[in-house]
C-alpha cells in the first residue's frame, strides 16, 4: 500500500489494555480513512476467537463504532466450503495518540456475543489502550 494512504497520524499496529486486562488485544490497519479492526480474545472456556470489522471516517480523537463479525469457513487442510460471516457486536474507538502511556493513547468499548455450543458475551467498558508495538 502506498504510504499516500496511510492516514496521519497513522494508528495502525497491534494495541493492548495493559497487565491488568492481560490475554486479549487489537490489530489495527488503515485505508485513507477506513479503520480495519481485529479483535483477539478468549472465551468462557478459554477457548481462542477473534473478529474482524472496519469503518470508515475514521478521525482522531472522534468516536468512531466499528461493527464486529465472526468468519466462519474451513481449515486449511479441509475441503473449500463457502465462508459465511456472522454479526458478533461492536467496539467504539477513540485513538488520541500513540505514545505508548496507557491513559493517554485511546479508549474502547466493545460487546461481543460469540456462536456456538458455549456461546455467551466478551465486554469490556470504557478501557484506556495504549500501542504496543511501534505504528506502520
Amino acid at each position: 500500500m502506498p504510504l499516500s494512504s496511510y492516514p496521519s497520524p497513522d494508528f495502525g499496529g497491534t494495541w493492548w489494555t495493559g497487565i491488568d486486562d492481560d490475554g486479549w488485544g487489537i490489530s489495527l490497519a488503515y485505508f485513507g480513512d477506513i479503520i480495519i479492526a481485529v479483535i483477539y480474545y478468549y472465551d468462557d472456556a478459554g477457548n481462542p476467537r477473534w473478529v474482524l470489522g472496519q469503518n470508515s471516517g475514521f478521525e482522531r480523537n472522534v468516536e468512531i463504532a466499528i461493527d464486529l463479525y465472526e468468519h466462519h469457513g474451513f481449515g486449511r487442510t479441509a475441503t473449500p466450503i463457502e465462508t459465511t460471516k456472522i454479526i458478533a457486536g461492536t467496539a467504539t474507538f477513540i485513538l488520541s495518540s500513540y505514545s505508548q502511556i496507557l491513559e493517554n493513547d485511546a479508549t474502547m468499548t466493545i460487546d461481543i456475543n460469540y456462536q456456538g455450543s458455549q456461546g455467551g458475551n466478551w465486554s469490556r467498558t470504557n478501557v484506556p489502550l495504549s500501542i504496543f508495538t511501534k505504528p506502520h
